[in-house]
């Protein structure tokens, strides 16, 4: 499993515009098949600080939905309207979860209900607070 996070910080106030303009890159890959991305904003830590994360099965999935998205060009017209939103430099990083690893606590935590993520108290999903 590897998952893809996109580190950002949208501008003050312009959460709304942010989100509506994401749904067009989402839109875009869903219908193409590949995977969307999901927002979180953290908890604690910078004000409007969000990650846009994607999961993928194998790093060769991930290379090719990369690649894909990258080189549609009405999808990345898209993607750049969101830039306008934005503070500072955004970043990335792939994840892998080792071989051999389990996740027990996950699915412990998701048999109680709810996305395991939610309950680390450092990120939360943006639709669990009013904006």
């Amino acid at each position: 499993m590897y998952r893809y996070q996109f580190h950002l910080q949208v501008q003050m106030g312009h959460f709304a515009e942010f989100q509506t303009l994401l749904e067009g890159p989402n839109s875009a890959l869903q219908a193409k098949g590949h995977v969307p991305f999901e927002l979180w904003e953290a908890a604690l830590g910078r004000f409007n600080e969000f990650l846009m994360v994607a999961e993928y099965e194998t790093l060769e999935v991930y290379g090719r939905e990369h690649f894909a998205m990258h080189t549609d060009q009405a999808c990345m017209d898209l993607w750049r309207e969101m830039d306008g939103h934005l503070d500072g430099i955004p970043w990335t990083d792939l994840w892998s979860r080792p071989p051999g690893a389990t996740c027990v606590g996950r699915q412990r935590v998701a048999s109680r209900g709810g996305h395991p993520s939610s309950r680390l108290g450092t990120l939360r999903h943006p639709s669990a607070r009013p904006r």
